[in-house]
């Protein structure tokens, strides 16, 4: 009984694997990195480097900010350091902050 669910669980996974590839796209996808400009942004951290962030950090080193046609600066927050004020000055473009932090 086992080894026929097993079948079963495959068939249905590789039926809807191929259904899947069947029903996409000939477009060029998002993020493919074909840029006639890149965007140079910066990223203000609501607080120093720390394992939190790191996948603000990966993202840089493995280049999908660069397939987004985006160059990422992350910048190391602190305790007098608010990020929501630092996007309000105009210093940054991006706050990493708790949702309901956010400006509205």
């Amino acid at each position: 009984m086992n080894k026929r669910f097993t079948k079963g669980v495959v068939a249905l996974v590789a039926a809807v694997s191929l259904l899947a590839t069947a029903c996409g796209s000939d477009e060029a996808a998002v993020g493919s990195g074909d840029c006639d400009s890149v965007d140079s942004v910066s990223l203000q951290l609501q607080w120093v480097t720390q394992a939190q962030f790191a996948g603000y950090f990966a993202a840089v080193d493995s280049g999908i900010y660069n397939d987004y046609c985006l160059d990422v600066t992350i910048l190391e927050g602190g305790v007098d350091i608010v990020p929501q004020q630092q996007l309000a000055s105009g210093a940054v473009d991006l706050p990493d902050s708790p949702a309901k932090a956010r400006p509205p």
